[in-house]
């Protein structure tokens, strides 16, 4: 769930003022690191990629993944020994099979 927060550390503002110790995640695509807890949770699985997406990275690549991407994905896929999809009618990953 997305609670809109503008930053990270509001993020972890918002979880410790709930009581609760929050913890550091990553994103796989960016990098960014967000913090979960009480109900915040800024990252999603991509199933068939098998990584962890902020949704700003997630919603941002909605037509499919930007090509900037593509080697890091297919490298991540290369490394779990799994299969490109096929492109979607932009010629692009697609961000979920």
């Amino acid at each position: 769930m997305n609670f809109g927060f503008d930053s990270p550390e509001e993020e972890k503002k918002f979880i410790i003022s709930e009581g609760i110790i929050p913890f550091e995640v990553k994103c796989d695509i960016c990098g960014e690191t967000h913090y979960q807890g009480k109900g915040v949770y800024p990252l999603r699985k991509v199933s068939g990629y098998g990584l962890f997406c902020c949704d700003t990275c997630y919603a941002g690549n909605w037509d499919g993944w930007n090509p900037r991407l593509e080697a890091k994905l297919l490298d991540h896929l290369k490394k779990i020994g799994v299969n490109p999809p096929p492109r979607n009618g932009k010629g692009w990953l697609p961000r979920e099979f």
